[in-house]
């Protein structure tokens, strides 16, 4: 859970600091995730979710990596990640809930790829930032300004990690 902190407040310290370089008003949420391949390989995963009636999706995905201390790596390792399909997500109302006058429809985008990201001490964070959220967002002043960023850390992976079992007899 110390971890989960930590992680949250050099989130917010890095959206403090990076200018907002995507625009993609009606962006409504996302996730950014990674999967450890094993030695410098790591499969990066993005998804965006935007409200129907906003603008396009971004084509592609700049990901930033920053060191662990938050400088950029000199020469940079930020890359891109592709767009992949674009997926309607279906209204799934319990039972007991009146359906609204107007069904909210949201897409999602996968943005994916692998990438060669050799080790740092201290591990990497990795985000993704742009501007601007759905207008109609009532508990954030002019939302339509507001950009999103959406950040995971690695941690150092050194070597592959290895069980190892002593049998008692």
């Amino acid at each position: 859970m110390k971890c989960f902190y930590r992680n949250l407040i050099v989130a917010a310290f890095f959206a403090l600091l990076v200018p907002f370089k995507g625009f993609a008003s009606h962006i409504v949420g996302g996730t950014i995730t990674y999967t450890y391949n094993g030695g410098n390989n790591y499969t990066i995963m993005l998804k965006l979710y935007r409200d129907c009636s906003g603008i396009a999706f971004p084509g592609s995905a700049t990901i930033n990596v920053l060191q662990a201390n938050g400088t950029a790596f000199a020469p940079s390792r930020n890359f891109t990640l592709p767009g992949g399909t674009i997926t309607n997500i279906p209204a799934v109302l319990p039972p007991c809930a009146t359906s609204p006058s107007v069904t909210p429809c949201v897409q999602e985008r996968i943005y994916t790829a692998t990438v060669n990201l050799a080790p740092s001490p201290g591990g990497m964070h990795l985000y993704y930032s742009l501007c601007c959220r759905n207008p109609s967002i009532l508990n954030i002043t002019t939302p339509a300004s507001v950009g999103e960023t959406f950040y995971c850390y690695i941690p150092c992976y050194l070597d592959t990690w290895k069980e190892d079992f002593a049998l008692i007899n």
